[in-house]
């Protein structure tokens, strides 16, 4: 998941292996967001676990900040998506919440993904802290990219176990001052869990 802070241009982006979703492109809001995906295998198992990287590329130079993520099925199944990959939300201004698409499960145990984005629209040296959902747990720290000494663009991400089959109540979070924002929420299938998760409760 990529997001882009540009001028009048935005990029998509690729990385060899991986299928893309539809670019969510505002060229008015200077922002992209995009999520790339693909099924691992042993090789990509043992980059994570060694804490190895994937290039992407980019159609146009821009500062741009991604986040890799690894999730794991524990009996052994391909992990899918349940619904399909979204394209996410791009705020229409600056805001403090964090909107992304609904998200419904059809499976229990299904682990839901949300992706925060936040980019620096108010020319302030700093970014504010992205918070996620009602009920999701942050992931790691925010990732932030710089240019000249300002923060430019974070990410965060998060889930939750969605126990049983239904739709997500929430998945809009918040930033602690207005910038513009995306987010992005998606349903994995087969009950996985990430490598740097605690195991999924039983049912």
């Amino acid at each position: 998941r990529s997001s882009d802070l540009d001028s009048s241009t935005n990029s998509v982006w690729s990385a060899p292996g991986y299928a893309a979703a539809p670019a969510n492109i505002s060229v008015g809001a200077g922002l992209t967001t995009q999520l790339l995906w693909r099924n691992a295998d042993g090789t990509d198992a043992a980059q994570s676990a060694a804490g190895g990287t994937v290039t992407v590329t980019q159609t146009v130079t821009h500062i741009c900040n991604c986040v890799l993520m690894v999730y794991g099925n524990p009996a052994g199944g391909i992990v899918s998506f349940d619904g399909g990959p979204s394209p996410g939300t791009i705020s229409a201004g600056s805001t403090t919440s964090v909107a992304s698409n609904a998200v419904t499960t059809y499976n229990q145990n299904e682990r839901v993904i949300w992706l925060g984005a936040v980019r620096n629209n108010s020319g302030l040296a700093v970014l504010p802290a992205i918070v996620p959902p009602p009920g999701f747990d942050a992931k790691g720290h925010q990732s932030n990219t710089s240019f000249g000494g300002t923060l430019d663009i974070g990410i965060l991400q998060a889930d939750l176990c969605q126990i049983p089959a239904a739709t997500v109540s929430s998945t809009t979070g918040s930033v602690t001052f207005s910038e513009r924002t995306a987010g992005l929420a998606l349903a994995l299938y087969c009950a996985p869990t990430a490598s740097f998760l605690p195991p999924l409760p039983p049912p």
